[in-house]
This record gives C-alpha cells, sequence and structure tokens, in this order.
C-alpha cells in the first residue's frame, strides 16, 4: 500500500513530460532545448561522441530510472545524480562526458 501512495505521489508531482520517455532524454540547451540524444534503459556510454560531449544543458529521466552523470570518461569525476524527473537546467551546465541511464523495471501484474 505504501509503495502505491508514494507511486501517486511522485506521479502527481512531476509534469507530465518526465514520463513521455522510456531511459534519459539528454539536450543540448536548458528547457529542453537544441539536441537531444535519448539513452535507453540501463544504457551507458563512457565517453559520448564530440557532437554532445560537454554539452549537456537539460535532461529528463523516465518512470523507474536515475541518471549517473560524470565530467570526465570512463565514469571518472564526482558523479551528478538524477532521479526520475524533468531538469531544465542542469549543475554543472555543459560537464557531462559519460553516463548511466540506470532503470528498475517494475512488474505490475494489475
Amino acid at each position: 500500500m505504501l509503495k502505491k501512495i508514494c507511486t501517486v505521489l511522485i506521479t502527481c508531482l512531476l509534469p507530465a513530460s518526465a514520463f513521455a520517455v522510456d531511459g534519459c532524454v539528454l539536450y543540448g540547451h536548458a528547457g529542453f532545448t537544441g539536441g537531444s540524444f535519448q539513452m535507453a534503459p540501463n544504457d551507458e556510454f563512457v565517453q559520448f561522441s564530440s557532437d554532445i560531449d560537454n554539452k549537456i544543458s537539460s535532461v529528463i529521466v523516465g518512470p523507474h530510472c536515475k541518471l549517473e552523470a560524470h565530467s570526465e570518461w570512463l565514469f571518472e569525476g564526482e558523479p551528478q545524480h538524477y532521479p526520475t524527473g524533468s531538469y531544465p537546467a542542469i549543475t554543472p551546465n555543459d560537464a557531462m562526458t559519460s553516463a548511466r541511464c540506470i532503470c528498475e523495471f517494475v512488474f505490475d501484474p494489475s
């Protein structure tokens, strides 16, 4: 019961756009504008290609996921964690070089 209450509460607090994606979406500019890059659930990149490396400014993290972002390749540097939700302006801006989109799949038989 508590899990259902928490799920309903979280669902009500987050904008609808946070649930429109599976996995994580990274954007080149604040406010979810500019080019975008989709990370599938449980996807990871040890180093982004030059077209998005150090150019991410906003992110949307889908349900049951969290984004673990690093400023250095191979997941080095202090990690920044973004749980399910939408982040129109991430800090630090334009400093993401590697990332993991870690998702937990929940079985709901109902």
